[in-house]
């Protein structure tokens, strides 16, 4: 005679259910379970290796971003962004200058 694998009740030969707690009785609930385990395994190594991509993506951003800021000259060889400051001093609301 087989068991409820839950409350540990007696089940009859055909009995696709347990009387006691309900709880379904059979193989298919025990694939669900391997499958549920499978499948969180996977999904704990597809988020590690995205982590990965993810930080190695922002890295590389950061880098090319540095780069092309020294290459266009925003900023010098050290990585400090060039700017020059004017004082402008008129008596009119409007300042033009040239262009930069």
């Amino acid at each position: 005679m087989p068991y409820c694998e839950r409350c540990g009740a007696e089940l009859d030969e055909s009995a696709k259910h347990c009387p006691s707690c309900g709880t379904p009785v059979g193989v298919p609930q025990i694939r669900v379970e391997r499958e549920g385990r499978r499948s969180s395994g996977a999904r704990i190594l597809l988020l590690v290796f995205g982590s990965i991509i993810l930080l190695v993506g922002i890295a590389l951003l950061v880098g090319g971003g540095a780069l092309l800021a020294v290459n266009l000259g925003l900023a010098d060889s050290e990585g400090f962004i060039a700017t020059k400051s004017y004082r402008l001093e008129r008596d009119s609301y409007a300042i033009v200058s040239q262009p930069i």
